[in-house]
């Protein structure tokens, strides 16, 4: 098994690209890991499902990567490579692959030049097709914070805010606060920018 050593990685199950990382995410700086070299096709499956790998190799990675702390912590889980891209898998007892991570640029390109030999025993099966994000991070957070505050809006409690919200967004005044709602919720459907304005009521408030 090959092992590469300080890297940075940071699990969720959806794979964020490393520029969408934010300060709240929980980013683990790893001491040491294994990686397994894969073919292109067995690749993109990985990224494109959850999967279950064999027993013969989930007992090779179990609590072979380890972090660094004041008390080392091991977990199961090892990065995969083409040979162009590298992600992480991390898995549970059963093998099956719960959370993925990319890692930043600059340790993806010093890796890749690591001769690596393909892996003879990388064996596995598809579960299920893991969570995607269809636009950036940013944006599928705006958009779930806008529908949050947007279903929060009661009409005969928020007459007066949805009038306001209306008014600066669209830069025209309604008396009708049912009208009013119903257009902010057909411009939330197009476009994310509502979420500034949002935020300054919220503030307001």
């Amino acid at each position: 098994m090959t092992y590469i050593y300080d890297v940075t990685l940071n699990f969720n199950e959806i794979l964020y690209d490393f520029f969408e990382w934010n300060n709240t995410d929980n980013l683990i700086h790893v001491r040491k890991i294994p990686i397994i070299k894969v073919s292109s096709e067995d690749f993109k499956n990985i990224i494109t499902y959850k999967i279950k790998i064999n027993e013969l190799l989930l007992n090779k990675i179990i609590d072979k990567t380890e972090t660094y702390g004041k008390k080392v912590k091991k977990m199961t889980s090892c990065l995969i490579s083409d040979n162009e891209n590298i992600i992480a898998l991390k898995f549970n007892s059963e093998g099956i692959s719960t959370d993925i991570s990319s890692i930043i640029v600059e340790e993806e390109l010093d890796i890749l030049e690591i001769r690596i030999n393909n892996s003879k025993t990388f064996e596995y099966e598809t579960i299920s097709p893991r969570k995607f994000l269809t636009t950036t991070r940013y944006d599928s957070t705006s958009k779930n914070y806008i529908e949050k505050e947007i279903r929060k809006l009661n009409i005969k409690k928020d007459k007066e805010k949805i009038k306001y919200l209306y008014l600066e967004y669209f830069g025209k005044y309604t008396d009708d606060e049912s009208k009013a709602l119903n257009e902010l919720k057909k411009e939330l459907k197009l476009n994310n920018n509502l979420e500034d304005l949002f935020k300054l009521t919220s503030n307001n408030n």
